[in-house]
């Protein structure tokens, strides 16, 4: 373990809680939408906004968040309408202040849509590819429910968490993992490391960067062939 002083979880649901009404207080859209969501059912904050929150605090940090992934626990009241569709089964709204809103209902999670688990919200946490992802925030009560992430984000490690869906998309869960070393400073475990150099070392340049872009069109050619070559 890191000797960071990791924070009681307390202090750690506060957090979450204070940044993510600062990000609903600045942006009159995400206000809008998790009241409109709401109203359907309790909203989870999961994953990236999450892990960020906790990372800020481990490490005194100040790492922002452009993406939030909201999740649904019941069913939309209604479907929207004139929304993108995401790869979750579920929308995606770009707010006009440059925040994009990923929001889903619990069951259509992939992982629960493939009977990996059962959809429940304990179980959410266990969904993810790797476990600094693994945790998510309750709106309504304000908890948090994560496995193993704390532990990942104190030791800065990229570590596998469900590796049931690692062969839907290889090339990107290995750039996902590269992409996270380079943006947070975390170094890949020796599973996660092997998984990445086999990947690559099965690819060629212009594949690996075709894959990566069907996900991230944002991320350029440029930046991708660096982390290829970094561990080719």
């Amino acid at each position: 373990m890191s000797s960071v002083k990791v924070p009681s979880r307390r202090e750690i649901e506060t957090s979450i809680a204070q940044e993510f009404a600062r990000s609903v207080a600045a942006s009159p859209a995400l206000a809008e939408l998790v009241e409109k969501l709401s109203a359907s059912a309790p909203v989870l904050i999961f994953g990236g906004f999450v892990r960020d929150r906790i990372h800020n605090l481990v490490h005194c940090a100040k790492r922002t968040s452009r993406d939030i992934d909201l999740v649904l626990c019941g069913k939309l009241r209604e479907r929207p309408q004139r929304v993108v569709r995401n790869k979750f089964s579920g929308y995606r709204r770009r707010l006009a202040d440059d925040l994009t809103v990923d929001y889903w209902e619990l069951d259509k999670t992939y992982a629960f849509r493939r009977g990996i688990f059962e959809p429940t919200v304990k179980n959410l946490p266990l969904t993810t590819v790797y476990t600094l992802n693994a945790c998510v925030f309750d709106l309504l009560n304000l908890r948090l429910t994560e496995h193993r992430a704390i532990s990942s984000i104190a030791k800065r490690a990229i570590s596998f968490n469900c590796k049931d869906y690692l062969n839907k998309f290889p090339k990107y869960q290995a750039f996902r993992a590269i992409d996270f070393a380079h943006r947070l400073d975390y170094r890949l475990d020796d599973e996660v490391k092997c998984f990445v150099r086999k990947q690559i070392h099965n690819s060629k340049l212009e594949q690996f960067v075709d894959a990566v872009k069907i996900h991230r069109r944002e991320i350029t050619t440029k930046a991708i062939k660096e982390m290829f070559e970094r561990y080719s």
